[in-house]
């Protein structure tokens, strides 16, 4: 993960507009990101929301730990286990 400065943002917004081009469409693309997922937790089940991570980012499965995982659900714990015990891979 690459990490740069509010000071250093504006010093290369000001030495080119490519550069205010860029961080606005990143802005943009994060915007988007945000609220695919608001939507995602407002309309879809807890188990759908769950399949669609299994299957778009099976790698977060092994990597992180199931409290965030299902603090990043919007479950409990407990709520996770029960759905992982009822999916069938």
């Amino acid at each position: 993960m690459l990490t740069i400065s509010r000071d250093e943002i504006l010093k290369l917004e000001d030495s080119s507009s490519n550069w205010l081009k860029f961080f606005k469409f990143i802005a943009e693309q994060e915007y988007i990101k945000m609220e695919k997922r608001i939507f995602m937790l407002q309309k879809e089940s807890a188990e759908k929301r769950y399949r669609n991570l299994l299957t778009n980012d099976p790698k977060y499965l092994q990597l992180i730990p199931l409290s965030y995982l299902s603090s990043y659900l919007g479950i409990t714990q407990r709520h996770l286990s029960r759905i992982r015990a009822n999916i069938t891979y």
